[in-house]
């Protein structure tokens, strides 16, 4: 079985992230290189990179994944969902499992995430393949210009408040190019002040 795990950009720490949300963060493909038969396979996840090691716990259910000769098998989103469950989940090192709940996320560095196929019937690994790997790391939010911290605003019909902001991505190539930011402003009434 070829296995090829890709992990896209814009790369997280926040591990649900990779399998929760509006965008595919993580895809796994599988396909079947036995021409003459079905196999029906379960996999296993590894995490590793910055010291940290987890890997799938032995003897935990997961989904069997019926591959036919030849057709490739997506698996993104909720397929893979079950697998990242911290009780499904060895902490051999680097993170424990009281670490990792606390927040969901991994310690900055370089990471790989594999997955492997293991046969049902036999238990022997029939795909170990190609595993994602990527940077991960926590950008810090753009620096906010104008308007100043405390700085009063005069009301103008139509309103018109400029912003101007110094962003702190830039590391990173893809987000230096792919990043939006969204504003929210809120009015916050001056309860001490004489009418």
């Amino acid at each position: 079985v070829q296995v090829i795990t890709q992990l896209l950009p814009p790369y997280t720490l926040n591990v649900p992230q990779w399998y929760n949300g509006m965008n595919e963060k993580l895809v796994v493909l599988l396909t079947n290189q036995d021409m003459n038969r079905l196999t029906q396979v379960r996999l296993r996840l590894r995490i590793e990179g910055s010291g940290v090691r987890i890997t799938s716990r032995q003897g935990i259910f997961s989904p069997i994944i019926n591959l036919d000769s030849g057709v490739p098998t997506r698996l993104s989103q909720s397929d893979l969902a079950p697998y990242f469950k911290p009780e499904n989940l060895n902490f051999e090192s680097g993170i424990s499992y009281a670490n990792y709940v606390k927040s969901y996320t991994l310690p900055e560095g370089f990471y790989f995430i594999c997955f492997e196929a293991v046969e049902v019937f036999s238990g022997q690994v029939v795909g170990r393949g190609q595993c994602g790997q990527a940077y991960l790391s926590l950008n810090d939010p753009p620096f906010l210009n104008m308007p100043r911290k405390g700085e009063s605003i005069l009301h103008r019909d139509p309103t018109n408040i400029i912003f101007q902001w110094t962003p702190r991505h830039m590391s990173d190539p893809y987000l230096a190019f792919n990043t939006e930011y969204g504003i929210t402003t809120e009015e916050i009434w001056d309860n001490e002040k004489v009418p």
